[in-house]
């Protein structure tokens, strides 16, 4: 039970990203974005999920950091589907997991850490 919790705090954070990206303009708007070439931003979020899991005497409990400061640019605006087209073009990504699990008088402890720009993390195939 506690992977599914932790998976969705990470997917929910992707998931924001990407919308935040790919939000449709306004009909009413579309004719302040034709004249644009180009936009540039810089998005940031930080998120922190933490839950316990008990079941008889063991117990598992873990905690997800995540903090993403990214620059962006829009280089294109795809009128069809109302929306802009566009990239990372630096920041940096930072995920830090630590699960203890403690049951039949033993403890263990798992962390992992990882950081670095998205770009180099993910590869995306068409």
């Amino acid at each position: 039970m506690s992977i599914y919790k932790r998976r969705g705090a990470a997917f929910c954070a992707i998931l924001f990203l990407c919308v935040f990206l790919c939000v449709p303009a306004p009909a009413q708007r579309l004719t302040e974005f034709l004249g644009v070439k180009a936009s540039e931003g810089t998005v940031t979020v930080k998120g922190v999920a933490d839950g316990t899991y008990t079941s008889g005497g063991d117990s598992d409990h873990w905690t997800l950091l995540w903090d993403a400061n990214l620059q962006f640019k829009l280089e294109e605006y795809v009128a069809g589907g109302q929306f802009w087209r566009g990239k990372f073009t630096s920041g940096n990504v930072t995920v830090r997991h630590k699960d203890v699990f403690t049951g039949n008088g033993c403890t263990v402890t798992m962390q992992s850490d990882g950081s670095g720009f998205p770009g180099s993390l993910i590869t995306v195939q068409r």
